[in-house]
Parts: C-alpha cells; sequence; structure tokens
C-alpha cells in the first residue's frame, strides 16, 4: 500500500476532516512505504497520531511539528532518515514520542529538554552521535527513557538525577564514558537500569544504594568500573 498521496489530494481530505479527527492510527503495516504526507500538519486537532512499523522513508516532515495538540507521535520502527527536527519544542503536549527503529542520524537536540508533559521517550536503535543533552532532567514527568543501540557518546548528565518519576533506563550499546553521576541515586522509583557496553569507567556511586526498587542493574562490558559496596542485584 503506497503513501503516496497527491498534493490536491491530501489537501481535500485534510479539509474534509481536520475540523475533527483527533487519532489517527495506520501502525503496524509493513506494506505502507512512500513518504508522510506533509497535509498531517494541517490536522491541528490531532492528539494521537500513529505510522508505526511499516516501510515509511525520507525525512520527518517540519511540518508534524506545529501539531501543539499531538500528545502520542509514533513514528517508530519505519525507515526515517535525517535529524530530528529542533522545532520539536513546538510539541508542548506530547506524552509519548516513539521515534525508535529508524535511521535518523545527528544529535539528540536540546530543545527536546522542553517537552515538560513527556512521560516517554524512546529514540532507540537509530545513528544518533553526540551527548545525551544536559538538561535532560528538565523532564521531570518522565517514566521511561530509552536511548540504546546508538553512537551517543561523552558522560551520562548529572541532571539525569533530577528524574525522579523515572521507572526505566536504557542506554546500552552506546559509546558513553566518564563515571556514573551519583545523582542517579536519587531516582527512587526506578526499576530498570541497563548501562552495559559503553565506556564508563570509575567507581559504582554508593548512592545507588537507595535504589531500593530496582530489579535490574546491567553495567557490564565497560571500560574499568568498579564497586566498593555489595549490591545483590548488580550485574558488573
Amino acid at each position: 500500500m503506497l503513501f503516496h498521496w497527491p498534493e490536491p489530494y491530501q489537501h481535500v481530505y485534510v479539509a474534509r476532516f481536520k475540523a475533527h479527527l483527533t487519532h489517527f492510527w495506520w501502525g503496524e503495516n509493513p506494506s505502507r512505504t512512500g513518504r508522510i504526507p506533509k497535509a498531517f500538519g494541517l490536522m491541528n486537532s490531532l492528539v494521537y497520531l500513529n505510522l508505526g512499523m511499516g516501510k515509511l522513508v525520507g525525512s520527518i516532515p517540519e511540518e508534524l511539528m506545529t501539531l501543539g495538540t499531538l500528545q502520542t507521535l509514533d513514528l517508530g520502527y519505519n525507515s526515517l532518515e535525517g535529524e530530528i527536527p529542533r522545532s520539536i519544542k513546538n510539541l508542548v503536549n506530547v506524552r509519548f514520542l516513539k521515534l525508535n527503529g529508524n535511521c535518523l542520524t545527528g544529535v539528540i537536540p536540546e530543545e527536546i529538554c522542553l517537552l515538560a508533559n513527556l512521560v516517554e521517550c524512546m529514540l532507540s536503535k537509530n545513528r544518533l552521535s553526540g551527548p545525551i543533552p544536559k538538561n535532560i532532567g528538565n523532564l521531570s514527568n518522565l517514566r521511561q527513557l530509552v536511548l540504546r543501540e546508538n553512537y551517543l557518546t561523552g558522560p551520562i548528565p548529572d541532571s539525569i538525577g533530577k528524574l525522579v518519576n523515572l521507572r526505566e533506563l536504557y542506554l546500552q550499546n552506546n559509546q558513553l564514558s566518564s563515571s556514573i553521576p551519583p545523582g542517579i541515586g536519587n531516582l527512587l522509583r526506578l526499576q530498570d537500569l541497563y548501562i552495559h557496553n559503553n565506556r564508563l569507567e570509575g567507581k559504582v556511586p554508593e548512592t545507588m544504594l537507595n535504589l531500593v526498587r530496582l530489579d535490574t542493574c546491567d553495567l557490564r562490558k565497560n571500560a574499568s568500573l568498579t564497586c566498593d559496596f555489595e549490591f545483590p542485584k548488580l550485574q558488573l
């Protein structure tokens, strides 16, 4: 099924439905190909947009970044390329952001830290590089942060200790370096922590003993991490 809508038809469709269409679901359709129609940007009542698990190509249209009412944006598991638009900051109501499983490149834009309502952020399995945004801790409502399987470098930001509602943190299979910030011990709701297969070094901070709800803690395959205390759930 092709997703090649002729431009005139796109605008006719949108003009007919944009006033009342709030949910658009066309996910889990591997026969869907083509580019994301720019006309989606005219659907200014959209709350939910799911185009995941297809074969969409091209870049993420800037027009999607004008949908200020959007709460869920799922473009995961396609073949999208290019960078994450910095205009993503305009999605002020988005709660669930799923761009995982694509071929996105460039850095994670610092502007993503302005999405104060974000609950789930899934950017894994792309080709993203550069550091984790230093102000990631501004996302105080975040419960799931999934950045695994990219080419991220640099330290884990100190501000990550501000994500007090975080339940799941997946940073494995990157090229992160330096030490684990002590502030990670502030994540008292954390249940799953995966930081293995990076280039971390130094001592595991004793503040991690505060993480009493932790079910899994995988720190294997790093440069030279050591632990001076007993921590039963630690895999090192």
